[in-house]
């Protein structure tokens, strides 16, 4: 029964937590955006989006306009406050009349949301799930010594596009990719048969003892 629940939890994350990579370049070497993308419901899916040096170095960034396009969802607290950062999603989402939650928003995570340069976070629609372009161009702050880095969260109905350049150590990486919206009906339906499969064979072995 114990290896039962452990392959039922094992399949269940499977069917909800996918994810890839998008590679900027410089033409010699790579920085990545990865990206896991879990199933949220409602038709929705959330993009945690990391940047990770290749090579371990740890140096600053700077996010060049790079920008997400799709069905991205923009909330807003107490009903008309833009929410752009992890630091104003946390104190929002902490408080109830503010009516926000910070797991069903898209933000950009510090210290990139507290380094903006001009025209800094911008966003091609207003609030509501809509068709926009949601970017940023900040940098992570001078002396930072930075590698593996969460740069946002990004919740959508639909692929996104990501496209834009980031800096590091005096090299500009560029790079587009899609951020696809992962479709778990084959694997829920691979899970399930695997789970019965499981369930049926554990039922044979006590008959048989």
């Amino acid at each position: 029964m114990k290896t039962l629940f452990v392959l039922t939890i094992a399949m269940m994350w499977t069917v909800t937590c996918h994810g890839g990579t998008i590679e900027f370049s410089n033409g010699s070497s790579v920085v990545d955006l990865n990206y896991t993308s879990i199933d949220i419901g409602g038709g929705l899916v959330r993009h945690d989006v990391f940047i990770d040096d290749p090579l371990n170095a740890n140096a600053s960034y700077f996010l060049q306009s790079l920008g997400f396009t799709g069905v991205i969802a923009q909330n807003q607290a107490f009903a008309f406050l833009a929410v752009d950062s992890s630091v104003q999603a946390a104190v929002f989402d902490a408080n109830a009349a503010a009516g926000y939650s910070k797991s069903s928003d898209s933000f950009f995570f510090s210290p990139f949301a507290e380094n903006t340069v001009a025209p800094g976070i911008t966003d091609s629609a207003g609030a509501g799930l809509l068709q926009r372009t949601y970017s940023i161009n900040a940098g992570s702050g001078g002396g930072s010594q930075l590698d593996l880095v969460q740069i946002a969260q990004i919740v959508t109905s639909s692929d996104v596009l990501v496209a834009g350049a980031i800096g590091r150590s005096g090299k500009t990486f560029v790079g587009s990719g899609v951020m696809q919206v992962p479709e778990p009906s084959s694997l829920a339906l691979f899970a399930i048969g695997t789970i019965w499969m499981v369930r049926h064979a554990l039922v044979r072995r006590r008959r048989r003892s």
